[in-house]
């Protein structure tokens, strides 16, 4: 079972990586039946979308929300990656780990709402994540290399442990006192 914790938290926190960092790539694949939207939310910083926006939003929220806009123009394109599918819609995606773990027998879903606008209503038992994401927590040490790099350890709050990390912008955050250890 603690297996099987770790694998999911580990998996969880690779999410949220790549979340943050979405990169983009042309092609994406066709949406199924969307959801219908409940209110808007308001939280975190906003950021005002005249227009189409051209990229997908990485600072703050959307702040006049319109249902037509595409609010995620950059979309991942899955060509040599198995095991995971992502659905797009105007103001969120839904991220479904179709094999988590060797013989696992349930599937999870995440639904990445845009920051400023409504999630849909009826998601299941799917984790909704606002995003951009504004709060990291990692429960491994292999992840950390990885946020320095996409130049993220801003949105880094907490580790599993301290114990073993060699990240040196990491044990500066520790050595200020700007990350907690939550074991």
């Amino acid at each position: 079972m603690m297996i099987v914790s770790i694998r999911y938290l580990s998996l969880l926190a690779i999410l949220a990586i790549a979340l943050v960092a979405c990169g983009a790539s042309p092609a994406a694949q066709p949406p199924t039946a969307a959801p219908v939207p409940t209110a808007a939310p308001t939280a975190a910083p906003t950021v005002a979308v005249l227009d189409e926006p051209v990229a997908n939003l990485t600072e703050g929220c959307v702040t006049n929300y319109d249902a037509e806009i595409d609010y995620f123009p950059e979309k991942v394109s899955l060509s040599d990656s198995v095991g995971w599918t992502i659905e797009y819609f105007n103001n969120y995606k839904v991220i479904t780990v179709l094999n988590p773990w060797r013989d696992a027998e349930e599937q999870f879903r995440y639904v990445l709402v845009q920051c400023g606008t409504p999630p849909p209503a009826d998601v299941g038992e799917a984790q909704v994540i606002e995003v951009p994401v504004q709060s990291i927590v990692t429960m491994s040490t292999t992840q950390l290399p990885h946020l320095n790099t996409l130049g993220l350890l801003d949105r880094l709050v907490g580790v599993a442990s301290f114990q073993y990390i060699n990240t040196p912008a990491v044990i500066e955050l520790i050595k200020a006192n700007k990350l907690v250890e939550i074991g």
